[in-house]
Parts: structure tokens; C-alpha cells; sequence
């Protein structure tokens, strides 16, 4: 099965599913958001041959999705910091621009409340093992980079490891995902995620990226 095929079963496995308290991409505003992706993360990053696979935890909460949308069927908000940021750290470090990576999230649903909601550990768990390693078996990549400490121990465990912390500990810990995957985790690219990896006023951040980036050359 092509690398087009075994995503667009798992594109369909997403849209078809409904968790227990949980809405589906699909759910609101008349469908606006529904794409052709596990996550709409992907629009704009979605090269199924990419070198580089980007990972973060979710993409919108339900009080989110219920709002008018600033840019439907995009994917993701350009002028975004969090964005900004992203961007710009991959092209210091890895070389790469965001058309050239594929970037998913790890829980493909619908959280209730805003986006700093929680979602159970366990639910990332199996997030996780449905459609955030299956979506790096597709793509095999050689780096996986899972934003914040959660998502990458959800992927951790589902590749059969054991959760890791604090989050310095997870940096310095990467792992290799079943299909050989190098997976190192970072901060989130946001300003609440910077700002607590650089506490003190010491650029971690960046130090942290340039160490995944030697580590691979």
C-alpha cells in the first residue's frame, strides 16, 4: 500500500470514530474544519516523504472551534507567535521550512472547554497508539519532535517505553520509535512553553534545538 493510501485509511478511521466526550473535527460550524488529514496541522505541513515529522498535542477545543473562524481550511493562524517561533526554529536549526515537514497532532478530537483544558493521559495513550504512530510508520521519518512533555511520553509508551520527567529529563532522553525513528522532545513552541524552559532568562530553547541538531548531523 502506497504511503498516499495507508494515511487516507487512517484519515477515514478518524472521521468515522466518536469518543466518549469528545467532539470529532467535523462537528462544527457545519463541517468548515473537516479535511482530508488525521489533523488540519497538516494542510500546510504534509509531505508524506518529509525527513522531519513535527508532533504537538492538539489542535483546537471545543470553545475554540465554536467561534467564527479567522481561517478556515488552513490549518493553522500564519501570523500566529506560536507560528513565528515554530518556523523560524526549524529553519535555524534543521534546515527545513514548514511546506518541507509533516506535522500532526497527537490527539486527533475535539477537547471540551478551552484550549488549556487537560486531556486524561490515558486518552493520549490511545491517541497515541491509533493514529499518532501509525501516522510515523507512514511517513518514516528519520526525526520525530514532539512538543511538550506529555505528548512525548504518550509516544514513548505507545512505542513501549516508560513515561520520563521533568521535562529536562525528557530533552536529554530521546528514544527510537518502531520504525526507527530518532523521537526527542522540546518545549512548546507558544510563549507559555518558551518562557518555562528559559525560567532564569537562560535561552534553553534554543540550546536544546542545537543539541537535537548536532546529534543528528
Amino acid at each position: 500500500m502506497s504511503k498516499a493510501s495507508a494515511m487516507a485509511a487512517l484519515v477515514a478511521k478518524r472521521k468515522a470514530a466518536r469518543w466518549d466526550g469528545y467532539g470529532g473535527i467535523g462537528d462544527y460550524l457545519g463541517g468548515i474544519y473537516e479535511c482530508d488529514h488525521v489533523s488540519p496541522l497538516s494542510i500546510v505541513a504534509g509531505n508524506l516523504d518529509a525527513t522531519v515529522m513535527l508532533i504537538l498535542q492538539d489542535w483546537d477545543s471545543e470553545e475554540g472551534l465554536k467561534k467564527p473562524p479567522a481561517n478556515p481550511g488552513l490549518g493553522y493562524g500564519p501570523n500566529s507567535p506560536t507560528n513565528k517561533n515554530l518556523d523560524a526554529l526549524l529553519q535555524t536549526y534543521l534546515r527545513v521550512t514548514r511546506n518541507e515537514v509533516f506535522a500532526t497532532n497527537l490527539f486527533p478530537f475535539v477537547k471540551p472547554g478551552g484550549m488549556s483544558a487537560a486531556i486524561p493521559q490515558s486518552d493520549l495513550l490511545r491517541a497515541a497508539r491509533d493514529y499518532a504512530l501509525p501516522q510515523v510508520e507512514i511517513v518514516n521519518p528519520a526525526l520525530v519532535v514532539c512538543f511538550g512533555l506529555r505528548t512525548f511520553n504518550a509516544l514513548r509508551v505507545a512505542s513501549g517505553g516508560k513515561a520520563i520527567g521533568p521535562m529536562a529529563s525528557a530533552i536529554e532522553a530521546p528514544f527510537t520509535a518502531p520504525n526507527g525513528a530518532k523521537v526527542w522532545c522540546q518545549s512548546h513552541p507558544g510563549a507559555l512553553g518558551r518562557n518555562n524552559r528559559n525560567r532564569g532568562r537562560v535561552d534553553r530553547v534554543s540550546q536544546d534545538w542545537a543539541s537535537m541538531a548536532t546529534a543528528l548531523s
